[in-house]
């Protein structure tokens, strides 16, 4: 799904990569340590917790990180994200900026309440030879409004260099994501209601799909209504009015509501500009009108499934299972380690497959890819490395190691162990390591001898 999202005049950064003006960008820059070295490859960025009500006036990543165009992704966390190797998707994407001009302050307007933990990701250059400017290693303790303020690295293991981040976690003591955030105090009005975000269709395949927002309260009276307005590709939809409580920013109440616009059918992979905004709070004119829209790009896609697993594994065969998104067909590939990928995969109705005909004690690569029914594909997640364990022949008698390395034999226990079940069972002895068998009959055998080292 790649996913861009923006209000009001942001649009043409996301679009075209194009500066809409440092005189838009107004506003006091969050201090930030110095930086110590350029990270190329996977994002980074920091992540704090707002200790007033504030509205984030413009974004930039150092252009001392890489002379190449900018790619941001800010968002906010419905809780602090999780210590790495653990990662979160629970996060709102408030911002996606794709390719701007490098070293250009980029003009947005995002309001933000106190508490709210916010994200900020970003990286100049292109592919997966973009750089983060880093900052030193563990917590920077910055200020905003004089009050004290704690920065921590955030990360993403891959680029935003084509899309925004998937899932992103945090890390106590790595180097710090250097983001250049400017902000403003508020300007507060008595009715003034807005969209924060536009937060579904998000991953999906074509078709018919509801179009939710999240309508915020802004000013300083308690709203119980409001009209909302919502276009896509600048056909009009029909409006809704919105009629509940939505309490002031600072209230003890919620001053937030998930709005359900009406539904859309999304027929092709194209993308489409969905536009929102309101009007009329408590039944009169919204004296502030800069919060009120917001725009998003949706377009129907899937990302690459997710958490491959070996389930089980013989000799010759292996069942291996995955996570997927909402279209519930896949595609999968397995070929021997280090093999191109080629060909469109063999189909799945189900998460797990089982494969058979593998040669044990080879290494194999496996990809799988979600499929729509329309025929849309994710791109291949893998390869997934595994190797096939050792499996005796029919009608052979297989002597093992027990788990010993080294020198020196297994010992009748462990001897016992491993050959519980087989045709060797209870017919082996351990005399001073050295495995003793008797032959069950007479005729020729052929031994063969491999896996040893010196």
């Amino acid at each position: 799904m790649k996913k861009l999202y923006s209000r009001s005049l942001f649009l043409l950064v996301l679009f075209f990569g194009f500066d809409i003006g440092n005189s838009f960008a107004q506003g006091t820059q969050i201090p930030l340590p110095p930086q110590t070295s350029a990270y190329t490859g996977n994002v980074r960025g920091l992540w704090f917790t707002a200790p007033i009500d504030m509205v984030i006036t413009g974004l930039r990543v150092p252009a001392s990180a890489n002379p190449g165009p900018q790619n941001i992704h800010m968002m906010r966390f419905s809780a602090a994200p999780p210590a790495f190797p653990s990662s979160t998707t629970n996060y709102t994407t408030l911002a996606y900026i794709n390719q701007a001009p490098n070293g250009v302050i980029q003009s947005v307007s995002i309001p933000v309440a106190a508490g709210d933990i916010i994200g900020i990701l970003g990286q100049s250059g292109t592919g997966t030879t973009a750089q983060t400017s880093y900052g030193p290693s563990g917590p920077y303790m910055s200020n905003i409004d004089g009050i004290p303020t704690e920065l921590r690295r955030l990360l993403y293991q891959g680029p935003i260099t084509a899309g925004p981040a998937v899932a992103v976690s945090e890390e106590l003591n790595g180097s710090l994501g250097r983001m250049e955030v400017f902000w403003e105090h508020p300007i507060t009005a008595p009715n003034d209601v807005g969209i924060e975000s536009i937060d579904s269709p998000s991953v999906f395949c074509p078709g018919m799909h509801n179009v939710v927002a999240t309508i915020r309260n802004f000013g300083t009276n308690v709203v119980d209504s409001a009209t909302i307005h919502w276009t896509v590709d600048g056909i009009s939809q029909p409006s809704i009015n919105y009629v509940g409580t939505l309490d002031t920013l600072n209230g003890t109440g919620m001053n937030t509501a998930q709005v359900t616009l009406g539904n859309y059918n999304f027929s092709t992979n194209n993308p489409y500009n969905v536009t929102a905004w309101t009007s009329n709070p408590n039944g009169v004119a919204d004296t502030v009108t800069g919060n009120d829209t917001t725009i998003e790009i949706v377009q129907s896609n899937l990302p690459p499934p997710s958490n491959i697993m070996l389930t089980a594994v013989q000799g010759t065969q292996a069942t291996l299972s995955w996570s997927g998104g909402s279209a519930n067909s896949w595609l999968w590939a397995i070929f021997p380690a280090g093999s191109p990928l080629v060909g469109p995969g063999t189909p799945s109705a189900t998460n797990s497959v089982t494969v058979t005909n593998l040669v044990s004690e080879s290494a194999y690569d496996f990809y799988v890819r979600e499929v729509c029914p329309t025929g849309d594909t994710s791109l291949w997640a893998g390869p997934f490395f595994f190797i096939t364990p050792f499996e005796c022949p029919p009608n052979s008698y297989c002597f093992l190691t027990g788990g010993n390395t080294g020198r020196n034999g297994p010992d009748q226990t462990q001897l016992n162990t491993v050959y519980s079940g087989t045709n060797l069972a209870g017919n082996v002895t351990s005399i001073n390591g050295v495995q003793q068998w008797t032959l069950p009959s007479s005729g020729l055998y052929e031994i063969t001898a491999f896996g040893a080292q010196k």
